[in-house]
């Protein structure tokens, strides 16, 4: 890899503790049967230094990984409707991908084409629709696919998913631009492909982006799953509302740290993740600094 590639502290860190729940647990398969999402970003070999990126040589690797390791790789849509009823009884991957990028397209589809593993691609309504990057989105990460793209990926087993409109954190919003956020951006997407879209994936993702009332909304306006950024495994019915995750990067370079991501290993992380959503937000110590200096500001003027 080139420069920038040396791994976080961070990282190093989560690393280790994985690799102690692995020893405890005695190996690195999951504990019970459930469905593993995996979430990618852009696959750009320039870029391999970004941990929202990851190069088209790793991704193979990892592919193959997932392969030799003995996961079956399902669609979402497949994987979540027999966790929603109950009928799972082995434990599966879904493969996703957020944003929309450009590489997605020209990187990872001919190697999932290879393997002959579907996958489900999360769009932005806005950005396939009119070009650039949404809010948070990273340009640094490569352009948005065209709807062109998405149709010739629909043909040979890529399906996709609402991403929002504008890649806004929707629990900072009022509830009507909620709505048209889910709800117009699955129109938009339907019309655009010529399909049912039924799979729909937070912005951001993590605690402090969704509450009950966006999920009573993204049901309402017809999705069958939810997708967010929390880490960890899916084994109960109602999971479908509230998927986790795993995020895939060039960190997760070895067969070892893709069985360890797949064997639960990092589902600890979850923890980790609620307490920043805590953190930053309105009782968290965070979140009554800055409304202390909001407060502060205002009483200034």
């Amino acid at each position: 890899m080139g420069r920038g590639d040396a791994v976080p502290r961070g990282v190093r860190i989560r690393r280790g503790v994985s690799g102690l729940v692995r020893l405890l647990r005695g190996g690195g398969r999951p504990p019970a049967p459930g469905l593993i999402v995996l979430m990618y970003h852009a696959i750009d070999d320039r870029r391999d230094h970004d941990q929202l990126a990851l190069s088209r040589t790793l991704f193979r690797q990892q592919m193959g990984w997932l392969r030799e390791l003995g996961y079956p790789v399902v669609p979402l849509q497949a994987g979540a409707a027999a966790l929603g009823t109950g009928t799972l009884r082995s434990t599966v991957v879904a493969l996703t991908f957020d944003d929309g990028y450009l590489s997605l397209y020209t990187e990872a589809f001919p190697i999932l084409q290879e393997h002959g593993y579907p996958a489900t691609a999360f769009l932005i309504g806005e950005v396939i629709e009119r070009g650039g990057c949404a809010t948070g989105m990273p340009e640094r990460l490569g352009p948005a696919m065209e709807w062109r793209h998405a149709r010739e990926m629909l043909r040979h087993g890529i399906t996709f998913g609402s991403h929002s409109m504008t890649h806004r954190n929707l629990a900072r919003l009022p509830l009507d631009q909620v709505r048209f956020e889910i709800g117009e951006s699955k129109r938009m997407i339907e019309d655009r492909l010529s399909m049912a879209v039924t799979d729909f994936a937070y912005p951001y993702g993590s605690y402090g982006s969704f509450s009950e009332a966006t999920t009573r909304i993204a049901r309402e306006c017809g999705f069958a799953t939810v997708s967010t950024t929390v880490a960890g495994h899916n084994r109960r019915p109602g999971d479908v509302w509230r998927l986790r995750r795993l995020r895939i990067s060039w960190t997760d370079g070895s067969r070892r740290e893709i069985g360890k991501q797949c064997g639960g290993c990092y589902n600890w992380y979850a923890l980790y993740q609620r307490l920043q959503g805590w953190w930053a937000g309105p009782r968290g110590r965070a979140g009554r600094l800055t409304a202390g200096k909001v407060i502060g500001a205002g009483r200034g003027r």
